[in-house]
Protein backbone atom coordinates (compact mmCIF):
# COMPACT_ATOMS: atom_id res chain seq x y z
CA UNK A 1 0.00 0.00 0.00
CA UNK A 2 2.84 1.94 0.90
CA UNK A 3 4.37 1.55 -2.35
CA UNK A 4 1.55 2.61 -4.53
CA UNK A 5 0.86 5.34 -2.50
CA UNK A 6 4.32 6.81 -2.99
CA UNK A 7 4.27 6.04 -7.39
CA UNK A 8 0.76 7.97 -6.92
CA UNK A 9 2.25 10.86 -5.11
CA UNK A 10 5.01 10.48 -8.15
CA UNK A 11 2.40 10.42 -10.43
CA UNK A 12 0.65 13.69 -9.04
CA UNK A 13 4.10 15.47 -9.47
CA UNK A 14 4.55 14.52 -13.41
CA UNK A 15 1.20 15.38 -14.45
CA UNK A 16 1.88 19.04 -12.64
CA UNK A 17 -0.64 18.60 -9.93
CA UNK A 18 0.15 21.10 -7.01
CA UNK A 19 -1.92 23.19 -4.58
CA UNK A 20 -5.25 22.10 -4.27
CA UNK A 21 -6.44 18.63 -5.67
CA UNK A 22 -9.00 18.00 -7.88
CA UNK A 23 -12.30 15.88 -6.58
CA UNK A 24 -10.69 12.93 -8.21
CA UNK A 25 -7.66 12.37 -6.32
CA UNK A 26 -9.67 13.18 -3.09
CA UNK A 27 -12.26 9.90 -4.26
CA UNK A 28 -9.35 8.21 -5.11
CA UNK A 29 -7.21 8.61 -1.36
CA UNK A 30 -10.93 7.79 0.07
CA UNK A 31 -11.39 4.55 -1.73
CA UNK A 32 -7.33 3.56 -1.10
CA UNK A 33 -8.18 4.00 3.06
CA UNK A 34 -11.15 1.92 2.25
CA UNK A 35 -9.30 -0.96 0.60
CA UNK A 36 -6.57 -0.65 2.94
CA UNK A 37 -8.80 -0.84 5.86
CA UNK A 38 -10.91 -4.02 4.02
CA UNK A 39 -8.48 -6.80 5.53
CA UNK A 40 -8.79 -5.32 8.79
CA UNK A 41 -12.99 -5.19 8.83
CA UNK A 42 -12.96 -8.63 7.65
CA UNK A 43 -10.89 -9.70 10.26
CA UNK A 44 -12.18 -8.04 13.39
CA UNK A 45 -15.67 -9.51 12.64
CA UNK A 46 -17.25 -12.92 13.84
CA UNK A 47 -19.09 -13.36 10.76
CA UNK A 48 -17.23 -12.31 7.60
CA UNK A 49 -19.57 -10.82 4.74
CA UNK A 50 -19.63 -11.22 1.88
CA UNK A 51 -20.98 -8.00 0.87
CA UNK A 52 -17.59 -6.82 2.48
CA UNK A 53 -15.81 -9.09 -0.44
CA UNK A 54 -17.92 -7.90 -2.80
CA UNK A 55 -16.91 -3.89 -2.26
CA UNK A 56 -13.26 -4.08 -2.96
CA UNK A 57 -13.85 -4.82 -6.79
CA UNK A 58 -16.50 -2.31 -7.06
CA UNK A 59 -14.65 0.12 -4.75
CA UNK A 60 -11.38 -0.35 -7.45
CA UNK A 61 -13.78 -0.22 -10.23
CA UNK A 62 -15.11 2.93 -8.78
CA UNK A 63 -11.26 4.49 -8.24
CA UNK A 64 -10.18 3.71 -11.90
CA UNK A 65 -13.31 5.53 -13.27
CA UNK A 66 -12.18 8.81 -11.50
CA UNK A 67 -8.73 8.34 -12.62
CA UNK A 68 -9.32 8.21 -16.02
CA UNK A 69 -12.33 10.32 -15.88
CA UNK A 70 -10.48 12.89 -14.33
CA UNK A 71 -13.87 13.46 -12.50
CA UNK A 72 -14.34 16.98 -10.74
CA UNK A 73 -11.31 18.47 -12.61
CA UNK A 74 -12.24 22.23 -14.18
CA UNK A 75 -12.23 22.99 -17.71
Amino acid sequence: MFLILLAGFGMLARLGISGSWPLWIWIKIGIWLLLGALPVLLRRSDKPSSALLYLAPVLAAIAAWAALFHIGQGP
